[in-house]
């Protein structure tokens, strides 16, 4: 269900569904609670889904890359400005 609802951009609804499912202890609700954190520019969240993932296994080469951006995001959205 998770998986539709990333398709068709409910992705508040996915991120639940993929927290909910996350107790069962495999790689694919991280990964689709990456996927939808992402899509809610949640990137703190994204990057920490996406490392439990990779604890399972290597991630593919999109969520990879996902995970790559989001923790790049999240680091130039926490930097603080600096006084010039």
């Amino acid at each position: 269900m998770g998986a539709l609802y990333l398709k068709v951009g409910r992705y508040e609804d996915a991120a639940e569904h993929f927290r909910n499912g996350i107790e069962h202890g495999d790689a694919s609700g991280y990964v689709g609670l990456g996927r939808a954190t992402y899509m809610l520019a949640e990137f703190t969240k994204c990057a920490e889904a996406f490392e439990k993932a990779a604890a399972f296994g290597p991630l593919d080469a999109d969520d990879f890359r996902q995970y790559a951006r989001a923790r790049s995001y999240a680091a130039f959205s926490s930097a603080k400005p600096s006084k010039a």
